[in-house]
């Protein structure tokens, strides 16, 4: 018995001598996956906040979730300079188009930063659905060339509907600013 007890006070100061504060914390590790600010969008305002949130952290995933569910269709409807340069574009456009978009728009990112100003013009409430109207500025920072927009201006209509306890844009409306890039825009530019 007392060689076990000798053994044990052995490897205990061996342990002690070892280490340099046995009751120190350890460097926390990096997390394993990206940070993303997400609200469950049990409002249509916590929609268009998501929406935001997803284009200045650049999460593909929360912006495809901010469009619609599996059951509703989800339309693009272009501003009209837009459409009339990229009408076969914009006749096919769909939650796939979205994607291929917004990807590459956060791939061509020379940096993490990005802008978008959404303004609350006003909210109308229907029997089914929500209609958001605001004024947007976006700003993006990429490393393509000058046909590439680097900013947008313009007008969006939201059309949120509720379905399965969440809210989801359904339709998409944009309206540009004369002598102005809109969001329409950069969709065509990034959408090919």
């Amino acid at each position: 018995m007392r060689a076990v007890r000798k053994i044990a006070v052995l490897i205990l100061f061996i342990f002690i001598i070892k280490c340099d504060n046995p009751f120190a914390t350890r460097d926390p590790e990096a997390p394993t996956e990206e940070r993303s600010t997400w609200l469950q969008p049990t409002s249509p305002d916590r929609v268009i906040d998501n929406l935001r949130y997803s284009i200045i952290e650049a999460n593909s995933t929360n912006y495809m979730k901010c469009l619609t569910d599996s059951v509703s269709k989800y339309k693009f409807v272009p501003d009209q300079t837009a459409y009339q340069n990229n009408t076969i574009l914009f006749e096919t456009w769909n939650l796939n188009s979205e994607l291929t978009y917004i990807t590459k728009v956060f791939a061509a990112s020379a940096d993490s930063v990005r802008k978008v100003d959404f303004t609350r013009l006003e909210s109308l409430d229907y029997q089914d659905s929500v209609l958001i109207k605001i004024d947007y500025e976006l700003e993006l920072r990429h490393n393509l060339g000058e046909s590439f927009p680097r900013n947008a201006e313009g007008q969006a209509n939201f059309w949120l509907n509720f379905s399965n306890g969440e809210w989801y844009i359904t339709t998409w409306e944009d309206f540009g600013v004369v002598d102005k890039y809109s969001w329409s825009s950069v969709k065509a530019q990034f959408g090919k």
